[in-house]
């Protein structure tokens, strides 16, 4: 709507399609829900945290999916002897226990779990003394599980 200003000069006032301005806006969404903060658009009220409405209501500022650095879990295809493993890994955990969950779920226990060693889809090895999330590794990935050389089979 507009109204005139002190220099004749139009100003427009805040519009929504329905015609309401922002108080009316403000006033056709009814009085606060218990627990809600006036205005808030029917957001429960949550003492002690900062509003943010930018950022998703998660404590770590993303989604829940995803950590800062990227997913807060890896899906990891182990293939060993050929064969591929489904797995979970969390960003925090060493490559050397996914290396032990691995060899324990397709039975490969002959050798102890140091006398194997992972490689990347380029054939690099991996350094199992890291965290999965060192890597940065995406949602999924492909490694290869193998002995390393000159370790003799069982």
């Amino acid at each position: 709507m507009a109204k005139g200003g002190k220099d004749g000069v139009g100003q427009i006032e805040e519009e929504t399609v329905s015609g309401q301005g922002a108080k009316g806006r403000e006033a056709a969404a009814g009085p606060p829900e218990r627990g809600e903060k006036p205005g808030a658009g029917g957001k429960p009220e949550n003492p002690g945290k900062p509003e943010d409405p930018g950022k998703p209501d998660d404590p770590g500022g993303h989604d829940g999916d995803h950590g800062p650095r990227g997913p807060k879990k890896v899906e990891i295809t182990a293939v060993v002897n050929g064969q591929p493993t489904e797995t979970d890994a969390d960003r925090d955990e060493l490559l050397s226990s996914v290396r032990e969950r691995v060899l324990r779920a397709t039975n490969n226990v002959a050798q102890p779990p140091e006398n194997w060693e992972f490689k990347d889809e380029a054939g690099v090895a991996l350094d199992t003394a890291k965290t999965v999330g060192e890597f940065g590794f995406g949602k999924r990935v492909t490694l290869f599980l193998s002995l390393r050389a000159g370790v003799a089979g069982a």
